[in-house]
C-alpha cells in the first residue's frame, strides 16, 4: 500500500512538503518540484545538458590557456633571442 503522504501527493496541486518546504505541483508535462525559495528543480534532461555545456566552456578555457601559455613561450624566447632576460624585466 503506498505511503499516505505519496498518495495525497496526485490530488493537491501545489503541496509543500512541511519538512523540506518543497512544492509540487502538476503540469501538462507531469509532475514539477520547487525549492524552498520557489526555484524549479531542474529535470535529468536540462541537468545533463548544463553539465555538457559546463564541460564544453572548460575545454574551451583549457584550449584558450594552451594558446596563451604557447604565446607567452614565444613571446619569452624571442626576448631572449634579442638578448633581454624576461625575468628582468
Amino acid at each position: 500500500m503506498p505511503s499516505k503522504e505519496f498518495s495525497d501527493l496526485n490530488p493537491y496541486d501545489g503541496w509543500i512538503s512541511p519538512r523540506l518546504g518543497v512544492r509540487f505541483g502538476l503540469s501538462e508535462t507531469g509532475l514539477e518540484m520547487f525549492g524552498p525559495s520557489g526555484e524549479p528543480f531542474v529535470s535529468f534532461v536540462e541537468l545533463a545538458q548544463l553539465i555538457q555545456q559546463a564541460e564544453a566552456r572548460a575545454q574551451q578555457a583549457e584550449t584558450l590557456l594552451e594558446q596563451e601559455r604557447s604565446r607567452s613561450q614565444a613571446l619569452e624566447s624571442r626576448l631572449r633571442e634579442m638578448g633581454i632576460d624576461p625575468n628582468e624585466l
